[in-house]
């Protein structure tokens, strides 16, 4: 919203890019909240609470194990990561490297979000992540 209100074209073109590269690398991880889900409610309908804590465990573990590589590549790479889908040359890239660096903070976070929900879904209960969102909603 406010990158469209700068009336620079190149700053949209620029987050379009990075966005699109963030949006990317997390589809990569898509599955990690269908496989924790099921892992949680197999462990959870046999009344393991033991089971369905080494789930979240493993799942917040392989979801930070990821998140961090990707950040760092994103951090630490931004050139290499957005000639994806901007040439080295491209105006945009001014543009877009700013953006993505900032934007790689938000991997980790977003990944222990989508683990959390996951789990609570894993154990069918809807009330607290409708309740988190809602405040996290009310604050953003």
């Amino acid at each position: 919203f406010w990158v469209n209100r700068m009336a620079n074209p190149l700053a949209v073109a620029g987050q379009a890019a990075a966005n699109q590269v963030f949006n990317s690398a997390f589809w990569i991880t898509s599955f990690l909240p269908s496989v924790t889900a099921t892992l949680i409610s197999k462990e959870n309908a046999s009344g393991n609470k033991e089971g369905v804590r080494n789930a979240v465990n493993q799942a917040l573990f392989v979801g930070m194990c990821i998140s961090v590589v990707s950040s760092i590549l994103m951090f630490l790479n931004p050139d290499k990561v957005l000639s994806a889908v901007l040439s080295p040359d491209a105006p945009a890239m001014q543009y877009a490297k700013p953006y993505l660096l900032i934007r790689s903070f938000a991997f980790l976070p977003s990944l222990i979000s989508l683990v959390g929900f996951s789990a609570f879904r894993g154990i069918l209960e809807t009330d607290t992540p409708v309740k988190v969102s809602a405040f996290a909603n009310l604050f953003n």
